[in-house]
């Protein structure tokens, strides 16, 4: 770079790639303000990206307005900007923290106000959802000079949230009682449901922006202009393989190892307990099927970095493409009846749903073992650039996700078990109107002795929480052990 061009300086201070990643991109969206940014909205990103609040208050202010390219000094770099097209990224990540923000100030109360707020703030939340699909999507297709659909982690009409809505609008049309400015109608089922659809739709709604924020990141990775090569490469295929497991797909929670691996330097000696798993995310499809994927460096029996996937059964198997499920259809007609179909890929069904002769047990047990372990990437990385690629997803994402990952899958199982809860508990939400008394009571009571077996109550509190008030109760207590981001 010509050092006579004229630079505005924007910190003597030498910064990480991931800082000056971060600072670029608020510096292109300071190019074009699209949106107001309020300054504890500033504070709650910073926090969120783990910048100093300052230095990005800044950047976002750094252009007033010179012609373009712009020249910005970071320390000793000078780094040109030609256009605003990363500002889409920053946007993206205001997106969530808006939504995240929004959900955080929802209301509990059963008056008529209340619920209308509450129905503008899921309004608002959709359309913020809408657009932080859209970023990741948009910037993808100009990035690659390709306008796909293949770029949006959500289609048309697949955000279930939004049959909630209608759920609301519903009871909105009840009769209201104006001395007590509160819902009537001639069951109190309705008035005592409203808080878990809130909590329903708190949870369908983040599980979805968690989705897209995950592959958000793998994006500002892919694109910086100030990580190496090897970094944007893995972050590239990280991003591929999200995009293609994930979309249309929920995510319970995302976890990053916080701490550094046991014989690194010996893989034939390794095992799960030497921390060989970096990340490990908990995810589902719009049926509620659920999945824990672990990445994995290489291990005793596995000289390769792999994942793992594995269903609450216990079916350990990577997904199969079509290509790949029609070869083995091909060779053994009887296993037409083992898979299902999540968008373009297909798994492995759960063997409890499967009627077993003992030879076709035998062959699905086989094909099986060999999709166990899938090979992550097409090119060999170091392992050592793997951890820093993941060290920086975790910066990108909520502090709470940065952790320890256990090794007896403790976490995994308990999201399993708190993800079919919260089915249950949503439907009470849409049965509530339904005045069908006696099916919403038969899953009131599935709801508790469920909770009972996985010991967040107790067997004799089964009668205390078959209700629409315990299925809330029990609800609460699976939000406030679920690793949330709440900022």
């Amino acid at each position: 770079m010509d050092k006579t061009i004229n630079a505005t300086v924007f910190s003597a201070e030498e910064f990480s790639p991931y800082e000056k990643t971060i600072y670029y991109l608020a510096i292109s969206a300071s190019l074009i303000k699209s949106y107001p940014i309020a300054i504890d909205d500033i504070g709650i990103i910073s926090s969120l990206l783990k910048v100093d609040d300052t230095l990005l208050n800044k950047a976002l202010d750094m252009y007033s307005g010179e012609a373009l390219p712009f020249y910005v000094a970071f320390g000793k770099d000078i780094i040109e900007i030609n256009d605003s097209s990363s500002a889409d990224l920053f946007y993206g990540i205001l997106q969530a923290v808006w939504i995240y923000k929004a959900l955080n100030h929802l209301s509990l109360s059963t008056e008529k106000e209340a619920i209308i707020e509450n129905y503008r703030c899921f309004n608002y939340c959709i359309d913020r959802f809408n657009m932080l699909n859209s970023f990741s999507s948009v910037f993808e297709s100009v990035s690659q000079n390709l306008f796909s659909l293949e770029y949006s982690v959500f289609g048309n009409n697949t955000f279930s949230p939004a049959e909630l809505l209608k759920t609301i609008e519903t009871i909105l049309l009840c009769e209201v009682d104006e001395a007590k400015n509160v819902l009537t109608n001639e069951s109190d089922y309705i008035y005592n449901c409203l808080p878990i659809l809130y909590r329903s739709f708190e949870f369908e709604i983040k599980t979805r922006v968690h989705t897209v924020y995950l592959i958000l990141s793998t994006q500002i990775i892919k694109h910086s202009i100030f990580f190496n090569g090897t970094i944007k490469q893995i972050a590239n295929e990280m991003y591929e393989h999200l995009l293609g497991m994930l979309q249309n797909a929920w995510l319970i929670a995302a976890q990053v190892e916080l701490l550094p691996m046991q014989y690194s330097d010996i893989p034939e000696k390794r095992t799960r307990k030497d921390r060989t798993t970096r990340i490990q995310l908990l995810y589902g499809y719009p049926n509620y099927d659920s999945y824990c994927i672990r990445l994995d460096l290489k291990h005793k029996g596995q000289g390769f970095v792999h994942y793992n996937n594995k269903s609450p059964s216990g079916v350990n198997s990577y997904f199969f493409s079509q290509n790949r499920l029609q070869s083995i259809i091909h060779e053994y007609p009887e296993a037409k009846d083992f898979f299902i179909k999540y968008g373009n890929l297909y798994a492995l069904k759960e063997p409890n749903g499967l009627s077993f002769s003992k030879s076709k047990k035998k062959l699905f047990e086989s094909i099986m073992k060999d999709n166990e372990h899938f090979k992550a990437f097409y090119n060999d990385y170091s392992e050592s650039d793997i951890i820093e690629f993941s060290e920086l997803v975790a910066k990108l994402l909520p502090s709470c996700c940065f952790t320890t990952i256990d090794t007896e899958e403790i976490f995994a199982t308990m999201c399993f078990q708190y993800s079919k809860l919260m089915t249950y508990i949503l439907l009470v939400g849409v049965y509530s109107i339904t005045n069908n008394h006696k099916l919403l009571q038969k899953l009131l009571n599935r709801i508790a002795e469920k909770a009972a077996k996985i010991s967040l109550i107790s067997e004799n509190e089964i009668k205390k929480y078959n209700t629409v008030v315990g299925a809330y109760c029990i609800m609460e207590e699976i939000i406030e052990q679920l690793p949330f981001p709440r900022i």
